[in-house]
């Protein structure tokens, strides 16, 4: 539900078919993509994704006019949300500033990404920027935790340090709670996502301690 990949997924599509994707045929064409053998389907949505979904869905005749909890669950029948978050929100702003100006999202080794003409060039320390995506993050864990709380919902919570720290006990812990048989046997590959801080992020982190300090 990305407005890029979906563009793309409405592109492929009609190089293969006669007629466009509907917005339910689309949503039908998204569970049933992203569904594996064993009947999950996962979608990973960041919060202005997740708020921009009733709208996208207004057309659907069984989801119309439904709060957005009560659409949620219908449209994904058997619903349950782990919510990941991050507790250290300024390091996590520092890798979304880098990010953002260097256009690289993720590092998997042996993938190729597409060069932009924002991928080449070093990233410039920016205090108001990083602030900003400080104070967004902020703002988006509470919009989550408000939707929780209003409706009455009770997410696995999941915060990155621990993913990282034992990767292997959190995705046990997450095929437990969907109560997945043996989840304590599964046999998991290493990560593919490589971590890209460095020294540049722990010297931007100095700074910027030093600049809130005051």
């Amino acid at each position: 539900f990305n407005t890029v990949e979906e563009q793309e997924q409405r592109a492929r599509w009609r190089l293969a078919h006669a007629t466009d994707l509907t917005p339910a045929m689309y949503l039908e064409h998204a569970l049933r993509k992203g569904t594996t053998p064993n009947g999950i389907c996962g979608i990973k949505l960041h919060y202005y994704q997740f708020a921009e979904l009733p709208s996208k869905f207004t057309s659907i005749p069984r989801l119309s006019g439904l709060a957005s909890a009560e659409l949620m669950a219908r449209a994904f029948p058997n619903l349950r949300y782990v919510w990941l978050t991050r507790r250290d929100k300024e390091r996590q702003a520092i890798s979304l500033r880098v990010a953002s100006a260097t256009d690289t999202w993720w590092d998997i080794e042996g993938a190729r990404r597409e060069e932009t003409e924002y991928s080449r060039g070093e990233p410039q320390y920016d205090v108001a920027a990083i602030r900003r995506f400080e104070q967004a993050l902020v703002e988006q864990d509470a919009q989550w935790g408000a939707y929780f709380r209003k409706s009455g919902i009770e997410p696995l919570v999941m915060h990155y340090e621990d993913l990282f720290a034992d990767y292997r006990g959190q995705v046990v812990r997450v095929l437990r709670w969907l109560d997945i048989p043996r989840a304590e046997d599964v046999e998991l590959p290493p990560p593919r996502l490589r971590r890209q801080s460095n020294a540049r992020t722990e010297d931007w982190l100095a700074r910027y301690k030093a600049f809130k300090a005051g």
